[in-house]
């Protein structure tokens, strides 16, 4: 059909068209009025990347080898609010249902959506409710609770680290307060004071080294006690977890319930005609019992279906020890160059008389100690500040406020969508009429019949 064979249809059956656009569009309307009205709570927060308890790795190792930079933690986030766990916490503060398995908590659930914002580490959470007051509360505390639990995480790993550096630290001290006193005593009993200069270049050298290899070795106890903190804690987790789960009435006991009803309406009749001792009376009575009976070992609710996702935490985890272990084996290849530069430094001692000798060790351990020392100090008070002013990955960039306008049901956008529709729709309607029109009635085919017919008679 071409433009003008169209506004031509339009001509002739522009009331059709007309009454279909103005009933699409009250009907609209009513249903828009029907509805109950919804608000939304819209809220952004941003996920920080780099949190000081963790370890940096190279993020373009790990996408390669489908690590932590393959997945984005907002997404890790978005699935954690997905979950049930954080919404029940949050229900548990506001007063309202916290039982997973009941319909209002169920219809909360999927009231909320969460949107990670492509290309950032944004990402939106959304509630619809009745109420507008409830709809920002949640949000707004639904954010309060997931940031907990990061800011509980962050501390931990951070207090977790502090006390693996406490521990070091204070066996590292033992170990300097002994080589202090040996070489002191060394000291004394052969009135040596300070080496050479020959040897203080080797001391120089050594000295330089042993820094390089006490740093590789601090950062190594550290990745190590990490790594087993990890594997112990993914060591119970689950592969996939429950994203939700739907619970129906047990069909077999409602077949029960009925049943149980019609028996007692048989009794009450029976027992209309006759005693509690007749055989009828007797006989119902016991299959009431029996259905009783059956109906006792019956569970109200079944689950229907349960739908399971991949555990974010484990997913997350596993990334991070594959991290740890990458950034543990580059560690000791480091650590095993400066180890073999040092023996081959300390071969050039072995020229020096052996009262050199022993001194240049001693004075080794005693620096290598004070070093050591020094480096654990330094990490002893990194942690202890990022665990006391930690503030967690989570940053709120909006907060949720009242909403004043519905988010459901969009009367404007349904009417347009309506409006748009009955056109069609009339349209159709008009195209049919004039087909039913240009179709011939039976007395013109009956008259064409009888003309032809009599034509080779004329």
């Amino acid at each position: 059909m071409d433009i003008l064979s169209l506004f031509q249809l339009l001509r002739r059956r522009k009331w059709i068209v007309i009454l279909c656009i103005l009933l699409s569009g009250a009907a609209s309307l009513i249903i828009s009025a029907i509805i109950p009205p919804k608000y939304a709570g819209v809220a952004r927060v941003m996920v920080k990347t780099d949190s000081g308890g963790g370890i940096s790795f190279s993020n373009t190792i790990l996408a390669q080898f489908g690590g932590a930079a393959a997945t984005l933690p907002t997404n890790d986030y978005a699935e954690m609010l997905k979950g049930w766990s954080l919404l029940q916490e949050t229900n548990a503060r506001l007063g309202l249902p916290t039982d997973p398995n009941s319909s209002e908590f169920g219809d909360m659930q999927k009231s909320i959506s969460i949107q990670p914002l492509e290309g950032t580490n944004l990402m939106e959470i959304r509630y619809l409710d009745r109420d507008p007051v409830m709809a920002a509360k949640l949000v707004n505390e639904l954010i309060v609770t997931l940031s907990e639990h990061s800011l509980d995480s962050g501390r931990s790993s951070a207090n977790y680290a502090l006390s693996v550096v406490r521990e070091e630290l204070a066996m590292q001290r033992i170990k300097l307060q002994e080589a202090e006193k040996a070489l002191e005593s060394f000291k004394k009993e052969t009135k040596i004071i300070l080496p050479d200069a020959s040897m203080r270049a080797y001391m120089d050298a050594l000295s330089s080294l042993d820094r390089q290899r006490v740093a590789a070795e601090v950062e190594l106890v550290q990745a190590e006690a990490r790594l087993k903190k990890l594997e112990a804690e993914t060591e119970n987790q689950e592969a996939m977890v429950m994203y939700s789960r739907v619970v129906t009435n047990n069909p077999i006991v409602s077949q029960y319930r009925s049943r149980l009803a019609e028996k007692e309406v048989e009794l009450a009749n029976l027992l209309m005609e006759y005693t509690e001792a007749h055989p009828n009376v007797i006989a119902v009575k016991q299959q009431i019992e029996s259905i009783k009976k059956e109906l006792s070992q019956q569970t109200e609710q079944i689950i229907s279906s349960e739908t399971y996702s991949e555990n974010p935490i484990l997913r997350t985890a596993v990334a991070e020890i594959f991290g740890i272990r990458t950034e543990i084996y580059a560690g000791e290849a480091a650590l095993a160059v400066i180890r073999q530069k040092i023996s081959e430094l300390e071969k050039g001692l072995g020229d020096l008389p052996e009262t050199e000798l022993k001194l240049a060790r001693l004075t080794r351990e005693k620096l290598t100690a004070e070093q050591i020392c020094v480096a654990l100090e330094q990490k002893e008070t990194e942690y202890r500040l990022s665990g006391e002013v930690n503030q967690g990955e989570i940053r709120v960039v909006d907060h949720a406020f009242v909403p004043q306008q519905r988010a459901i049901p969009r009367t404007k956008l349904n009417l347009a969508v309506a409006l748009v529709l009955g056109a069609f729709l009339g349209l159709g309607l008009a195209k049919l009429a004039d087909l039913f029109e240009m179709k011939p009635s039976p007395e013109t085919k009956s008259f064409a019949r009888r003309a032809a017919d009599d034509g080779p008679g004329l």
